[in-house]
């Protein structure tokens, strides 16, 4: 990728299972493509964020390739208690071969509650994790951020006591799964923001983990899947976020064509999230990031109580996209936060979603207590009941790691939380 250093991206989300796999813990990249990929992602990103520490090794290989080339890694492990301890396990693992000095933080499961389709996972077990990591970490003399990612409402009870015992607050948020037009995608993104760092960061740094534009599957309302819009909302966000000093995981490294049709109904949308295609080749947007000027000025934060996905999944004639150079969208005029929001596309957060949003499978696979992975296949029950507000979030984490869907806001907008290390949002 041709980026200044001012435009080299602050991290990228990046998945570790081969095109040909499936939700089996053994369908892994072989190391050779560990290497290559993370030396090849070096170029572009400041850090990596992985979705497991024992499946597929993803946690070690990521941990010894990051340091070879320079690369900051955000660590993930699962929140199932069954396979917890085995991921806890292979991160001590990775503590005692590699140290953590390039470890920039960890999640401790990701739109589990949202879910809501594993029984042994609730916001008193997210907590006991996120505690016993928490305290590892402090014997060790290491100041690094545990957190919980998810999708579901700031007010929402399932939350518990989950946000006072995190150190950050991180979340999703993908305005093409909200059916926003890409000229208002960048736009609502910045009110999101605003919104939710002034009303639920409580002072703690606030992170986009998860961000991104599909270049191909179906359209969403006025939402296009194409490399035209794609390439448009990541010129957009890169330079806002840049310009702005936003701690963010673009969504994501390169496309992962075993999602279609691994994780379902939106299979076809989640294998073409990529910057890259999967064999690191460019699309049209890819080699190029020009920002000229983003602008620093934000628009007042306005609520998006919007569904993540409609039923119907309409599939309009691709529009040309009306490109930007990161000035228009980035200023966040009278546009922001209202009608092309998405909130205006959505009213209630119910409108089109009653209920019953699709999402993919949430195939979970993680390590057994001995480091070996295991595949822990769950089955996605696909129930949105229209929470008060979903802010656009996007189907399927990672697959295999996390398989997530992000729907999802707040009463004002998505939020997530976290406990404080305010010089780690100063990192990336």
């Amino acid at each position: 990728m041709i980026v200044s250093g001012a435009q080299i991206l602050r991290g990228v989300n990046w998945g570790h299972k081969l095109a040909s796999g499936g939700t089996d813990a053994t369908d892994c990249k072989p190391s050779a493509q560990f290497e290559s990929e993370f030396k090849f992602m070096a170029t572009y990103a400041q850090a990596v964020k992985i979705y497991s520490c024992g499946e597929c090794l993803a946690g070690p290989q990521a941990l010894k390739y990051g340091k070879q080339f320079g690369l900051k890694i955000f660590v993930g492990m699962t929140a199932d208690p069954q396979w917890f301890d085995g991921d806890f396990g292979v991160f001590k693992t990775m503590q005692q071969d590699y140290g953590l000095d390039n470890v920039l933080g960890i999640t401790i499961g990701s739109e589990d509650l949202y879910r809501s389709d594993n029984p042994n996972i609730n916001a008193a077990s997210i907590e006991n994790q996120i505690k016993q990591v928490q305290a590892y970490l402090k014997g060790l003399g290491y100041g690094i951020p545990v957190t919980h990612v998810d999708a579901i409402g700031a007010t929402d009870p399932r939350w518990g006591n989950i946000r006072a015992v995190q150190d950050i607050y991180m979340y999703n948020y993908f305005p093409f799964w909200m059916g926003t037009p890409v000229q208002g995608a960048l736009p609502a993104t910045i009110g999101a923001y605003n919104d939710i760092k002034a009303n639920y960061a409580q002072g703690k740094p606030t992170w986009i983990g998860e961000v991104g534009w599909p270049t191909g599957g179906y359209n969403v309302n006025q939402a296009m899947a194409t490399e035209n819009d794609a390439g448009v909302y990541f010129r957009d966000f890169v330079c806002w976020a840049n310009a702005n000093n936003i701690p963010y995981f673009y969504y994501e490294a390169f496309d992962e064509p075993w999602k279609n049709p691994a994780v379902g109904q939106t299979g076809p949308i989640e294998a073409n999230f990529g910057i890259y295609y999967y064999n690191n080749s460019a699309k049209s947007f890819s080699n190029s990031v020009q920002c000229n000027g983003a602008t620093a000025v934000t628009p007042n934060p306005q609520p998006t109580n919007t569904p993540v996905k409609s039923s119907t999944t309409a599939t309009p004639t691709p529009t040309t996209a009306q490109t930007n150079n990161g000035n228009s969208a980035s200023t966040g005029n009278s546009n922001t936060g209202n009608s092309n929001t998405g909130a205006a596309n959505t009213g209630t957060g119910n409108s089109g979603n009653t209920g019953n949003t699709p999402t993919p499978s949430s195939n979970t696979p993680t390590p057994t207590s001995n480091n070996t992975p295991t595949p822990t296949p769950t089955s996605q029950s696909g129930n949105n009941n229209g929470n008060s507000g979903n802010s656009g979030n996007s189907g399927n984490d990672n697959g295999g790691q996390g398989g997530v869907n992000r729907p999802q806001n707040s009463a004002g907008t998505l939020a997530l939380g976290f406990a404080t290390i305010a010089a780690v949002a100063l990192l990336i």
